[in-house]
């Protein structure tokens, strides 16, 4: 499914604006770690089956690389062909292994964004790393802290927002999401 920020840039010449060494090579490294991000999860749903969070987190991946991919686009520069093999991560054995090493790359995925904040001096590219790091993630890290941590709500809750949620539906959705999948109490 194409997003309408990607339809708006097809068919429009490209004004190659310079952009700065600092900026290409975060640009560089934020699709190579999308990229990985989305091999690993789809290997876990190729073990494990459609299974939730990797469904939406696999297309969620898919989502950051075109903007990604349209970014590059829109400035000029040569989006860099995706690798057919790389190193291949360890697959967790269970799927609570594979939440808890999602949740690992995901945090490592918000580290890098506000690492790669200070190299983006462009505005757009700006705004495409801020928000690839906040309300969504926070959301999503709450749904795993909650049930796989067994952390309560209110904490987890401190937690997601510390990593950025902030958006009152965005909350209340999360929120659903995980009274739905919850297993049997104890």
């Amino acid at each position: 499914m194409r997003h309408r920020k990607h339809e708006l840039l097809e068919g429009r010449p490209t004004i190659p604006i310079p952009v700065p060494e600092g900026t290409k090579a975060a640009l560089l490294e934020a699709l190579a770690a999308h990229r990985q991000a989305e091999a690993a999860y789809a290997a876990v749903l190729a073990r494990f089956g459609p299974v939730q969070p990797f469904l939406d987190t696999v297309e969620a991946q898919r989502r950051r690389e075109e903007s990604l991919k349209a970014l590059f686009q829109a400035r000029g520069l040569e989006v860099p062909a995706a690798p057919t093999e790389g190193p291949a991560a360890a697959l967790p054995q269970t799927l609570p292994e594979a939440c808890a090493a999602g949740a690992k790359r995901e945090e490592a995925i918000i580290a890098m964004y506000d690492r790669l904040l200070s190299q983006a001096h462009r505005a757009d590219v700006r705004a495409l790393f801020h928000c690839a790091s906040g309300n969504r993630m926070g959301g999503a890290l709450y749904a795993y802290w909650m049930p796989d941590e067994h952390r309560a709500p209110e904490e987890a809750l401190a937690l997601a927002r510390k990593v950025g949620l902030r958006n009152p539906a965005t909350e209340a959705a999360v929120k659903a999401y995980v009274e739905r999948h919850r297993g049997p109490q104890s």
